[in-house]
């Protein structure tokens, strides 16, 4: 018999795969490979081996392949765990986070008392922006291993997201405390603290995360948020701005802060710049927009500052205060109905500080 051919028999088959698989093991992956080639030319629905090969595949990084192979395993064995955990990370790597979550669902559902089914599962929940789902599935994760810490930073991070500051908080400062060098960790968690109001604490913090990790762009112009709206230390704001830029030149969120801190200053034409050049890098920011109406609208340029505040709206069009600084530019110009129709939104406004009235 020659070396690549298939014995007909399923003994002969369980064999060659026997033979595959242990190269396999054994790190041999070309070899493994032509062999599954050779096993799945005889039988292409040979449930195992199409698991095998889809394993190997992954291992490649030929993770299309792999998903093929995996898929097909499964339509042959339906419920079968290994190849449905394994199809979840291809699913993954391939960012296709919708079926990975489906193939994690049920992989978390079989092993309720893996750690590590439910922080996949947590993960992929993570990544299509379901964060009750994910929280859930990372708090099960926790309670069956509490120092689980790769579980701790996406729980915190998910919070973070979902906007349940305080609960965020808790879980930044317990990881910290475990992983008082873990940069990104106490960036984000300064950047909670700052959403709190707890202006302090979140210096102390996101100070300790510039020197444990100096290279790092974010936390400088995290830092120098807390300080941009603050004429006494706008100053220092910008200089921080400026060190986040130097390390990365196309950080969109520094250029915005950037502009911020000069528009305190009364810096408007190079506020203007700041903003212009955010906008140049990530066109979506409707924040960066409304800023740059108002910079405009500083230095008589109102015409320039409607057309900003329409920007704004029109990519988020729930922006209450674009609405509101959009109806004062109508309102220089003369245009009083459309003015006083924007100018309704005030009442959504988070300074506003006066009631509703009827």
């Amino acid at each position: 018999m020659s070396r690549n051919a298939v014995p007909t028999n399923d003994v002969g088959v369980a064999a060659l795969l026997s033979a595959a698989a242990g190269r396999h093991q054994a790190g041999d992956l070309k070899a493994a490979e032509a062999q599954y080639r050779v096993i799945l030319t005889q039988s292409p629905d040979h449930p195992e081996a199409l698991y095998l090969s889809g394993a190997l595949a992954l291992q490649s990084g030929a993770v299309d392949e792999a998903i093929e192979r995996l898929e097909r395993s499964l339509a042959v064995r339906p419920g079968h765990l290994p190849a449905t955990e394994m199809l979840g990370a291809a699913a993954a790597q391939s960012g296709n986070f919708a079926q990975a979550a489906q193939c994690f669902e049920k992989v978390a559902a079989k092993k309720l008392a893996s750690p590590e089914a439910h922080y996949n599962l947590g993960h992929a929940h993570f990544k299509l922006n379901s964060y009750d789902k994910s929280a859930a599935a990372l708090r099960q994760a926790l309670a069956l291993r509490p120092h689980y810490d790769d579980a701790l930073y996406l729980f915190a991070a998910t919070l973070r997201l979902d906007r349940q500051l305080a609960a965020a908080a808790e879980a930044y400062a317990q990881l910290t405390e475990r992983q008082p060098r873990n940069g990104r960790a106490l960036d984000e968690y300064g950047g909670v603290l700052f959403d709190l109001g707890r202006i302090p604490e979140a210096d102390a913090v996101i100070r300790q995360a510039i020197a444990t990790a100096p290279d790092m762009f974010n936390p400088y112009t995290n830092l120098g948020r807390l300080y941009q709206t603050d004429l006494a230390r706008a100053d220092e704001s910008l200089a921080l701005h400026d060190q986040a830029i130097a390390r990365n030149p196309r950080y969109a969120d520094a250029h915005n802060n950037r502009g911020i801190a000069l528009y305190t200053l009364s810096r408007f034409e190079e506020a203007i710049v700041s903003f212009e050049t955010a906008i140049a890098i990530k066109p979506t920011m409707a924040e960066t927009y409304n800023n740059l109406g108002n910079a405009r609208y500083n230095i008589g340029d109102v015409p320039g500052a409607v057309s900003s505040y329409q920007q704004a709206v029109t990519l988020n069009p729930d922006y209450a205060e674009a609405h509101w600084n959009k109806a004062l530019a109508l309102l220089t110009q003369g245009d009083l109905a459309a003015g006083w129709r924007e100018y309704e939104w005030r009442w959504k406004c988070r300074d506003f500080k006066f009631p509703p009235r009827g």
